[in-house]
């Protein structure tokens, strides 16, 4: 059996014809006063090597720039290709994997949180028992107060570096998750199946169950889930499957957004909330109520009727 050759460049699977556009590309570093000319190909490989990093870090920091940009334009070439099949190489193979990287947000994130809420409190503490010590002089309690308000100033500070950092990790994580959901419920003429067309077309009278099995074949292709909806609306036929998942493909992903809302806010509510919040939301509980909450989204996520299929890109 013939070996199937792997492509790849700065983690994107690609085809052969993608990866020979892309791999001889030569871009020009600058590394110690010297310039010279590397491939992507090899640019690729410093990226993702640890000797590189530890060693050259200056140079692999040039190199992940250039990674990136580069990693930009393969993604936008593989979306304007034409291909009947053919979707956008995205951030994750699935949703739920975009609910993963919001646990990542709250872990980190959390964590700080924490921390912050653990030193406020010993400082708060410590400023109340200097405000009722009447052994101390109303010099030293002056200076615990100012003391105290200086610590104030400087959590109300961390907290609101903590508020914006959440807000920009999950807007971003959401701008690629919104870029997955629109892609995929988008109606896109390369992804209409010519035989399930001819087979619709041909006058023939589909059975129930040949229906359903039409439904079955197509199941993370929303674009013709909706032709399917769309024929059986015209021509009067009812069947259970097709409406059901033509009505979810014409939802296009509100549910799906809609969860990952939920989650988000939950994040926003362990990171940067009330401090009731933290603690219920946050790390280092017992009982984990972020993990449960995010282990019955992604049920919720994998358990949706439309979905891409992992092995389609």
């Amino acid at each position: 059996m013939k070996e199937t050759q792997n492509y790849e460049l700065f983690g994107i699977p690609m085809d052969q014809e993608g990866y020979n556009k892309f791999a001889s590309e030569k871009i020009e570093i600058e590394d110690n006063g010297e310039v010279k000319g590397h491939t992507l190909k090899q640019i690729s490989f410093y990226i993702g090597c640890r000797d590189y990093w530890e060693h050259m870090p200056e140079f692999t920091r040039k190199c992940q720039q250039i990674g990136d940009e580069a990693a930009k334009r393969i993604r936008d070439y593989y979306g304007q290709r034409d291909g009947r099949r053919r979707y956008k190489i995205m951030r994750h193979d699935t949703f739920t994997g975009y609910l993963s990287d919001l646990k990542e947000v709250r872990d980190d994130l959390s964590s700080m949180r924490m921390e912050l809420l653990r030193s406020r409190e010993a400082d708060e503490a410590e400023y109340k028992q200097k405000k009722g010590d009447r052994n101390l002089s109303e010099y030293e309690r002056a200076q615990a107060l100012i003391r105290w308000k200086d610590r104030e100033g400087y959590y109300s500070a961390q907290m609101e570096r903590l508020k914006n950092q959440t807000i920009e990790r999950i807007a971003a994580i959401r701008d690629s998750f919104e870029e997955h959901i629109k892609d995929f419920y988008t109606p896109n003429g390369y992804r209409i199946d010519s035989g399930t067309m001819q087979l619709l077309n041909s006058g023939i009278k589909l059975s129930d169950d040949e229906l359903t099995g039409l439904v079955a074949e197509n199941i993370h292709n929303p674009t013709m889930l909706r032709v399917l909806a769309d024929h059986c609306e015209k021509a009067g036929i009812k069947n259970q499957a097709v409406m059901s998942y033509g009505l979810h493909a014409q939802e296009r992903g509100k549910e799906e957004l809609k969860l990952f809302d939920q989650i988000a806010n939950v994040v926003q509510r362990a990171t940067c909330g009330s401090d009731m919040d933290a603690r219920v939301y946050g790390v280092g509980r017992e009982k984990d109520n972020f993990g449960q909450i995010l282990a019955e989204g992604i049920d919720s996520m994998e358990g949706r009727a439309l979905k891409p299929a992992t092995d389609e890109k």
